[in-house]
C-alpha cells in the first residue's frame, strides 16, 4: 500500500486456535469480533464506506466467504486464497466482486470443486475471477496468491456501500484527541484536537 501511495487502514485478525473462523460442528463461529473491528474503524476514522476490501486465504479465506455472505454488499471486492465456500446462498455472496484461486497441486477434486463454484457464480451474474495455480500446493497457494495483479483487481472496483448499515449500529460520537493521543468522547481542560484543528478547553 505505501508502495503505490495507498492510504488507509491495515486490519489484520487473528482466529483463538479453540475457534474456526466459519465455524463448523466442532468449533464456534468467530466472525463477530471481525464485524466489530471493521463497525469501529467505520465510525471512529475517516474511511471511505465505497473502499473497503476483505483479504483471506485457506481458513480465512473460508471466514472471508461467510462475511461476505453476512454483510452483503459491504465490501467492494476481495480476494480469497483456497479458502472453502461457507454458506448455502450464492446469492449472498453474488454482489461482491471476487478473485479466487486453488493449487493445481491440492488435487483433482478440490480443483474440480473451486471450478464447479466458479461456474455457479458465473451463472448468476456475480463479477467473478477465478485462477488455478499450476503446481501448487494448498500452502504455496495461500502464499503466493497475493500478486500485485489480482491486488491491483481487487483495488480497481468501487463501490458496494448498502451493507455498510449492517455493521454500523450507532451514530458516530463526537470525538476529541489529546495532545498525549488519548481519545475522548467528553473534551478535557487544556488543548485538544477536534476535526483536525486545535481547540483549547476549560
Amino acid at each position: 500500500m505505501q508502495q503505490h501511495g495507498i492510504k488507509g487502514y491495515l486490519l489484520v485478525p487473528q482466529c483463538p486456535e479453540d475457534r474456526y473462523w466459519p465455524g463448523n460442528r466442532d468449533y464456534e463461529a468467530y466472525t463477530e469480533p471481525v464485524k466489530q473491528l471493521i463497525s469501529l474503524y467505520m465510525t471512529e476514522y475517516d474511511i471511505a464506506p465505497d473502499r473497503v476490501y476483505i483479504f483471506g486465504a485457506s481458513m480465512g479465506g473460508a471466514g472471508t466467504w461467510r462475511l461476505i455472505g453476512e454483510l452483503s454488499g459491504t465490501f467492494s471486492a476481495a480476494l480469497i486464497a483456497s479458502g472453502n465456500y461457507w454458506g448455502s446462498d450464492y446469492a449472498t455472496v453474488s454482489g461482491t466482486p471476487i478473485f479466487m484461486t486453488v493449487g493445481g497441486a491440492e488435487g483433482d477434486t478440490r480443483v474440480g470443486q473451486f471450478r464447479q463454484l466458479y461456474e455457479d457464480l458465473l451463472a448468476i451474474g456475480a463479477d467473478v475471477r477465478f485462477d488455478i495455480l499450476p503446481n501448487l500446493d494448498h500452502g504455496a497457494t495461500c502464499e503466493q496468491s497475493f500478486t500485485e495483479e489480482r491486488i491491483a483487481w481487487v483495488f480497481s472496483h468501487q463501490g458496494n456501500a448498502s451493507g455498510i448499515k449492517a455493521v454500523l449500529r450507532e451514530p458516530k460520537a463526537e470525538t476529541f484527541v489529546t495532545l498525549s493521543g488519548l481519545r475522548t468522547n467528553v473534551p478535557r481542560k487544556g488543548v485538544v484536537i477536534k476535526d483536525g484543528s486545535k481547540m483549547i478547553t476549560k
